[in-house]
């Protein structure tokens, strides 16, 4: 559904160019990642949230996901286009361990994004 509204907006006259600002990681649909990457119009990168390094304040964020579903797709689609990870760093319940979690995590998954550029 998505990758059809890219499509069809790429092809309106008058739109220089696409930006996708945000990708929310659960359920994700991968099918844009090719019409982004075909389509001049469209930014050839794409916004990533980081939410946290565990899996444990992942589910109390009730964000649908887990650290190992994150970071594979962080894997797929960093094979195929450009990311650019977006951070938040901060919840209520994080203790001083959760927050070593996601500064490991952060750590790891920005060596994905820059060893990938290289």
């Amino acid at each position: 559904m998505l990758a059809e509204l890219l499509q069809r907006l790429s092809e309106i006259e008058g739109i220089k160019w696409i930006r996708i600002h945000y990708a929310f990681p659960t359920g994700f649909p991968m099918e844009i990642i090719d019409v982004m990457k075909k389509n001049k119009k469209i930014c050839n990168y794409l916004d990533n949230p980081l939410q946290h390094g565990s899996s444990k304040m992942l589910k109390i964020m009730r964000r649908g996901t887990n650290r190992k579903k994150s970071e594979e797709l962080i894997h797929k689609i960093r094979d195929i286009i450009p990311l650019s990870p977006n951070l938040s760093l901060s919840f209520i319940q994080n203790t001083n361990f959760l927050s070593s979690l996601i500064s490991y995590f952060i750590s790891y998954s920005v060596n994905l994004f820059v060893t990938k550029l290289n």
